[in-house]
């Protein structure tokens, strides 16, 4: 860092800093759908351990694929998967471990090579070798779900390279229709509810006091909240729960009483910007993967 030439800590551009450390969250946490032929006709012409869209690098991954062979050595089970629709498409998948081992209970134990599969994990480059540790690898027999996950892993695509998660952050969202629009203003069928609409209508005018700022959230506050969801969901695993939909936020709120129900959605949206929780597949659940 030249300091003489004026590139000090002064001329450091801390927002897009942040906003990189966001993008580096996201990537490392969110499952991103990717069609298994895209992931490998990426990455066979990438360096990177991670597969890009736009300026996000995302290495957990969820991608759909038709077990080709299989091979077990030194507890762990290296499973090579096909495109379901290209053959010639080939990705490897890990698994170290069973569940009596120590291994993810998410994992079919029963599997054979030309069954189809879903699989989620970390992106890793072992050995010269790129693969995706599972951490969830199950049958996909339903061909309806096949085609949800093709239709996710399109939008996917769009959403993120065309960075609409920062624009509908800053409210550049005019023109905007179906799914993506914002909410409409009660009273007004024409005008858009935006994070800058909000903004210019909570502005005080001069004879009036400034509006109170929301209270800081201390990490303490914010690591508890992490430990409530880790616990609670390890404890509906043991239950009847589907554990893939995450926590409750009920759930959730009867731990950390006697704190608001308000106050802990506050919390929880601060915590999914910064990318140490996110929304599970149900709007009012909460999960830590």
């Amino acid at each position: 860092m030249d300091f003489a030439a004026g590139d000090g800590w002064i001329s450091h551009d801390f927002a897009q800093e942040k906003k990189n450390q966001t993008f580096q969250n996201l990537g490392d946490r969110l499952p991103i759908p990717v069609a298994l032929s895209s992931l490998t006709q990426y990455l066979s012409n990438s360096d990177d351990d991670a597969y890009k869209i736009g300026d996000y690098h995302f290495r957990t991954i969820q991608t759909v694929g038709v077990i080709l062979e299989m091979t077990k050595e030194d507890g762990k089970v290296k499973y090579l998967l096909h495109d379901p629709e290209n053959t010639e498409k080939t990705f490897s998948v890990t698994q170290f471990g069973s569940i009596d081992e120590g291994g993810s209970r998410f994992v079919q134990p029963d599997l054979s090579e030309d069954v189809r599969v879903r699989v989620m994990g970390k992106l890793k480059n072992l050995a010269g070798e790129k693969t995706i540790l599972a951490f969830y690898l199950q049958k996909l027999i339903d061909d309806k779900e096949y085609e949800i996950f093709k239709l996710e892993s399109q939008v996917a695509q769009l959403f993120f390279k065309k960075d609409l998660s920062d624009k509908m952050r800053n409210g550049d969202t005019m023109g905007w229709h179906g799914m993506l629009a914002p909410p409409i203003r009660v009273g007004s069928y024409l005008s858009p509810v935006t994070p800058k609409s909000i903004r210019s209508a909570q502005e005080p005018s001069p004879s009036s006091s400034a509006p109170a700022t929301s209270p800081h959230t201390p990490n303490a506050i914010k690591s508890k909240i992490r430990a409530v969801v880790r616990s609670e969901a390890n404890k509906n695993k043991l239950g009847t729960e589907n554990t893939e939909n995450g926590v409750p936020i009920a759930q959730i709120l009867k731990k950390m009483e006697p704190m608001s129900e308000e106050r802990l959605r506050e919390i929880l949206s601060e915590m999914e910007e910064e990318g140490m929780i996110y929304t599970a597949q149900l709007d009012e659940y909460m999960s830590m993967f």
